[in-house]
């Protein structure tokens, strides 16, 4: 489950704590979603899932259904606990020590002690959910946008390797789309065959 790239925790940290500073002196809770695996025709037939991209740039990892949460100057992860049956369905899934080792996440948490940490904070506290939905467009909102949005207009190392990597995969589909064109072969040609 370790991201690809070496000093991927470290950047990712980095990226946490730069989040942190630019919202310092601010009081309100921020909750990046990762978001849910979507269904084609019915819910349990899935599309491979991905993470909204802010839950990627701040964590690293895919996890559906997880919430990255910026409370009173702390980090938190809360994800779905495997049950002791899932390994049998899904396969073997990573332990919350093992994610807190791959994200660097001061602490990883059930995610059903996150409607505890929501009913306990103080009801004049903030809170901005990203990605933002709705009327959430309120000063806290647009201040914590502000700060995002400023810390991904500049490309660290590890955005810069992923860039790489799309770009090489890229062109790698292309010219697999090059070999596989003939002159005057259709799709419908190709399906008929």
């Amino acid at each position: 489950i370790m991201p690809r790239y070496p000093e991927a925790v470290q950047i990712l940290k980095r990226r946490r704590a730069k989040l942190l500073e630019a919202l310092a002196g601010e009081r309100t809770m921020v909750l990046i979603e990762a978001g849910q695996p979507r269904a084609r025709n019915y819910p349990a037939n899935t599309y491979p899932f991905r993470a909204f991209s802010h839950f990627l740039y701040f964590c690293g990892l895919p996890l559906p259904a997880a919430t990255l949460v910026l409370v009173d100057g702390r980090w938190a992860l809360f994800v779905e606990v495997p049950d002791h049956d899932d390994a049998l369905w899904h396969g073997e899934q990573p332990g919350l020590d093992a994610l807190q080792a791959a994200t660097g996440v001061e602490a990883v948490r059930d995610r059903r002690d996150l409607a505890d940490l929501l009913s306990s904070r103080p009801r004049d506290q903030p809170v901005v959910r990203l990605p933002l939905g709705g009327d959430a467009c309120g000063e806290a909102a647009l201040r914590v946008m502000d700060a995002v949005i400023g810390l991904r207009l500049v490309h660290d190392e590890l955005a810069v390797h992923e860039l790489r990597r799309a770009s090489a995969v890229t062109a790698q589909a292309h010219a697999a789309g090059q070999r596989a064109t003939r002159v005057g072969v259709t799709e419908a040609a190709v399906r008929a065959a």
